[in-house]
């Protein structure tokens, strides 16, 4: 993440991932922890609209072969929206539909 910050890439994240981040720290480190990361969050949250969770089922439903979470497939599609090939995650599944990571 500071790679990505000191180079000056734009940072983007959903709600989806936000609610799931959030989930993870909550169950893993506790709720006040999970309260301070929700009021330190920074970082613009692109809010998912029908289409494109219609659009992320579509994925999902379509690559039969994978394990494609909603999260993951509405990520794909947000990324597919602004036009960026790159994604800071450790998901093996961005790189199976196609995007890079940040190194």
């Amino acid at each position: 993440m500071e790679k990505i910050e000191r180079e000056g890439y734009p940072t983007i994240t959903t709600n989806f991932v936000v609610a799931e981040a959030h989930a993870l720290i909550l169950s893993n480190l506790g709720a006040n922890v999970a309260r301070e990361w929700l009021t330190e969050l920074s970082i613009p949250i692109w809010q998912v609209d029908k289409s494109e969770e219609d659009s992320a089922k579509e994925i999902i439903f379509k690559f039969k072969d994978k394990e494609y979470s909603l999260t993951d497939a509405i990520s794909f599609v947000v990324m597919k929206k602004i036009g960026t090939k790159k994604a800071f995650a450790f998901d093996r599944h961005f790189k199976q539909f196609g995007y890079q990571f940040f190194e």
